[in-house]
């Protein structure tokens, strides 16, 4: 990989700035577009919401206590609580939806066709110990964090008056797929992250992939991660990647040149804004030209930038000790 780019001066915006840029990148010689077909689509605001309602179900879930315990000779039996243990989480994650006290609106943003009237009744003490777990009592703070869950917006449009709670899961299908699909996609993303459920997620998914178990269930818990290629495909962006300004706009800013020694801090803060600029200018034009709105462009580019920064800072190291040994 060439790192020369640490080394040189900070340019304008100008065409010869941009084919710099391009011949530096961290991909291995790879076209960045094509790169960007392995890159995963950072979590909005609204997804996050949804992120913390599948760690919470995770939390108190005991899914693989109970699985595991399972004598192996006794199939029928164990797979009688791999189901039992799936629609568990599956009505968890419901009931946290329901808990959070904005589910209409919650409904409305997610790609669920749903039936049936408004489930009513007393919480439980399950929902209130989710409740608790993810901190929706009291004052403002539950307020804002309310207002989170409910501005979820996973994919389509609900019936108004429909209810997750009242539904049967399979009705439910699209929302168990979306909020695992945002939990493998932040494990990606964040591999630091997720420690103690990412395991009990995959043995969940992994085991819902039985044909006995997917049979009986009627339904299918998996969904392909979200993409940036495929994002920008289907909103008609693909432009967007083949623009000789991403690559500059996704650079990674390191303060250290090929030689090791530092930029000063005028020199970073230049690089810096170049990039900053670049960005804006592809948001703006992009955001125009497409489906996108100028937040989900910028998402996009940040999405590669993370990439190419991640990339950037586990090879550095290596290639900096085969320089050594060299």
């Amino acid at each position: 990989t060439a790192h020369h780019h640490r080394g040189q001066q900070p340019l304008p915006l100008s065409s010869s700035f941009v084919v710099i840029i391009s011949t530096t990148m961290p991909l291995g010689g790879r076209p960045l577009a094509e790169f960007c077909q392995y890159v995963p689509l950072r979590l909005s605001s609204q997804e996050r919401a949804l992120l913390r309602v599948l760690e919470a179900a995770l939390h108190v879930s005991e899914y693989t206590d109970h699985v595991d315990v399972a004598a192996s000779h006794r199939r029928g039996a164990k797979v009688r609580r791999i189901l039992d243990g799936i629609m568990e989480a599956c009505h968890i994650s419901t009931g946290l939806a329901v808990a959070s006290g904005e589910e209409q609106t919650l409904i409305s943003n997610l790609e669920i066709a749903t039936k049936g009237p408004h489930g009513g009744g007393k919480m439980s003490k399950k929902k209130k110990k989710l409740q608790k777990k993810l901190g929706l009592k009291g004052g403002k703070s539950r307020r804002k964090k309310q207002q989170q869950v409910s501005d979820v917006a996973a994919t389509a449009a609900a019936s108004a008056g429909s209810s997750l709670a009242a539904n049967d899961p399979k009705a439910n299908a699209a929302f168990f797929q979306t909020i695992f699909e945002i939990g493998r996609r932040n494990k990606v993303l964040n591999p630091n992250q997720m420690r103690t459920t990412y395991g009990k997620l995959m043995y969940l998914m992994q085991d819902a992939q039985n044909q006995t178990v997917a049979k009986s269930l009627g339904m299918s818990l998996w969904k392909e991660l979200q993409l940036v290629g495929g994002f920008v495909k289907e909103n008609d962006c693909d432009d967007l990647l083949h623009d000789k300004r991403l690559e500059g706009a996704t650079r990674h800013v390191t303060d250290r040149k090929a030689d090791g020694t530092k930029f000063t801090r005028e020199e970073v803060q230049c690089r810096v804004k170049e990039k900053r600029d670049l960005m804006e200018l592809l948001v703006k034009q992009y955001a125009s030209k497409s489906k996108l709105g100028e937040e989900q462009v910028r998402r996009v580019i940040e999405s590669i930038s993370d990439a190419i920064a991640y990339v950037e800072l586990n090879v550095r190291p290596v290639q900096t000790m085969l320089d050594l040994l060299e």
